[in-house]
């Protein structure tokens, strides 16, 4: 599900490495150039540099990464930011707050989804929250794809059918859901954040369009192997 690189004319465009061996697959779907920022999360510097992509950026209180690392990528140019271990916001929040302080509109996360549960748990819910609302986010989890779908932020994916894609409400019930290209479609429907009515639903045409009138749905795709298109109806979102 390889997002295509944008054009040059589009807003810019954050990739953000997190730490954790699953992040190589993601990574490895994607092209470092289709990116104007890069920015590694902690460990996520070891997984960018063993890939070849070097950071602008390395954010994090630095406690899983090597010295190695940390001097090459001082010595390629990046800019090295250090936080204190005993901090309230995890590594991913911290990159999520540089790239939009930077001026990043789209944000790829690749992060991992196959080691710490707690970690892979709240790097979704960090992803779905009100603070990050300006950036249009989708993240590359293992083999899967997560798109944040919020009031402003639809999207629109070209998928293949048979498919497997799961609506996850975050925060509280989603309302006003309404999808186009699925088996079980909605119209304006509600979806509770403690139910699992959203899961598991299967691709029947393409595009596949989730949108919603009121709060926040993880659109989480996989395993992937096609291309995805996200899509925003506001102007400083990468289509």
């Amino acid at each position: 599900m390889d997002q295509p690189p944008p054009s040059p004319s589009s807003p810019l465009a954050a990739l953000i490495v997190a730490a954790g061996p699953g992040v190589d697959t993601g990574l490895a779907r994607l092209d470092p150039a289709a990116f104007d920022l890069v920015v590694a999360a902690d460990g996520g510097l070891d997984r960018a540099l063993a890939r070849g992509i070097v950071p602008d950026l390395v954010v994090g209180d630095l406690d899983s990464v090597g010295a190695a690392a940390l001097a090459e990528a001082r010595r390629l140019g990046a800019r090295v930011v250090a936080h204190p271990r005993d901090k309230d916001e995890t590594d991913l929040e911290l990159a999520l707050a540089a790239a939009i302080e930077a001026g990043a509109a789209t944000a790829t996360v690749v992060c991992d989804g196959g080691g710490r549960l707690d970690h892979a748990v709240a790097n979704l819910c960090v992803l779905a929250s009100p603070r990050w609302r300006r950036l249009a986010l989708r993240a590359l989890v293992d083999e899967h794809e997560v798109h944040v779908v919020r009031t402003d932020r639809p999207c629109r994916l070209t998928l293949p059918p048979g498919a497997r894609v799961s609506l996850l409400p975050v925060g509280g019930p989603a309302t006003g859901v309404t999808t186009r290209g699925l088996r079980f479609a909605l119209e304006g429907g509600r979806l509770e954040a403690w139910a699992g009515r959203g899961v598991s639903n299967e691709v029947v045409s393409s595009p596949v369009e989730v949108s919603v009138t009121a709060g926040v749905v993880l659109v989480v795709v996989g395993p992937v192997s096609a291309s995805s298109t996200p899509t925003s109806d506001r102007p400083d979102a990468r289509g």
